[in-house]
């Protein structure tokens, strides 16, 4: 039999009685299995998800079993584990990691941000400022994703979330899945992929991930709803980081100071706009920022040479994209 990875086999002194019955109450609910947990027909169906396997004539989970629904899957993968951070406007931080079954994470991880996050909110202004809800549909989406799709042959490194006032990060250990590249990620045409096929399929099972891949046009699409900034993909280090903006004014507040200072009045607004809609010809973002072409020409020249878009095509049909750093 070929072995795609490791965590297909059993993992060392982990036993039937160290998976959470928590968990997998979730899955049989979620996934609308009529067999009951602990039942011959519901331990026949893990076997053939490969969830369980039999190791020296016993049925055990295996790590992927482990991972999903473990009562601490960390003891054994200490890798296994979603690291969250907060950051206050008093300056202070408040940090959470969460170490359970990966099927119970999105919502623990959830009930903490509903609980540290209303005191991140900037209230100092006297004027009225719309601001968008913190996007958690976006952070589920991508927090499944990198549990989901992240590598974990990579022991030292875990999954972050990071939230302050303009961005939430997430990062997940390891690199775009081949033939997927980080430019198609960052232009939301990735094709379907999955490193890790036994956790996406339970997480599609129970309606926390897209069967087709990597949840793409929905974080696209939950952007443009919200109208926000499209997030964007970069690697750091031996991480994929996914940026999601919170506010409209947040892609501008990222910004180096130097490049922020370069930019105009009317330069600005037009950034914010084209970061909200991803890319636009000069036509396009002549009519809609509302300026002649000659001088929509003049930001969308500016914006190239500071780095922040760069040019797709060539002569009169030329698209100027958002350029990730």
């Amino acid at each position: 039999m070929i072995s795609l990875s490791k965590y297909e086999d059993s993992v060392p002194a982990v036993e039937m009685q160290d998976l959470s019955s928590e968990a997998l109450g979730l899955y049989q609910s979620r996934a609308k299995i009529r067999a009951e947990v602990g039942s011959e027909d519901f331990q026949r169906m893990l076997r053939q998800q490969g969830i369980l396997v039999e190791a020296d004539g016993r049925i055990v989970p295996s790590g992927f079993g482990l991972l999903l629904f473990g009562n601490e899957p960390a003891l054994a993968l200490p890798q296994a584990r979603l690291l969250a951070r907060a950051e206050l406007p008093d300056g202070k931080s408040s940090r959470m990691e969460f170490a359970q079954a990966l099927v119970l994470i999105p919502g623990e991880l959830e009930a903490w941000l509903n609980t540290v996050l209303p005191s991140t909110i900037d209230r100092s202004r006297m004027e009225r400022k719309e601001q968008a809800d913190l996007p958690f549909e976006m952070i589920r989406e991508a927090v499944i994703n990198a549990l989901i799709h992240r590598d974990y042959d990579i022991s030292g490194e875990k999954c972050q979330l990071v939230v302050n006032s303009d961005t939430i990060t997430i990062k997940s250990p390891g690199g775009p899945i081949q033939p997927v590249t980080l430019d198609q990620l960052r232009s939301f045409s990735a094709p379907i992929k999955s490193r890790n096929p036994v956790l996406h399929h339970v997480f599609s099972r129970i309606g926390l991930a897209e069967e087709q891949g990597f949840g793409l046009t929905s974080l696209k699409k939950h952007a443009e709803e919200l109208g926000l900034p499209l997030p964007s993909y970069s690697m750091e280090g031996d991480s994929l980081a996914l940026t999601i903006y919170r506010t409209p004014e947040s892609v501008e507040h990222v910004l180096d100071p130097e490049v922020l200072k370069a930019l105009s009045k009317s330069e600005r607004a037009g950034w914010k706009w084209l970061a909200i809609h991803g890319s636009a010809t000069s036509a396009e973002y002549s009519e809609v920022v509302g300026l002649a072409r000659r001088t929509a020409l003049k930001h969308l020249r500016k914006f190239t040479e500071l780095g922040l878009v760069e040019q797709i095509g060539a002569g009169s049909s030329v698209r100027y994209q958002l350029k990730h750093q």
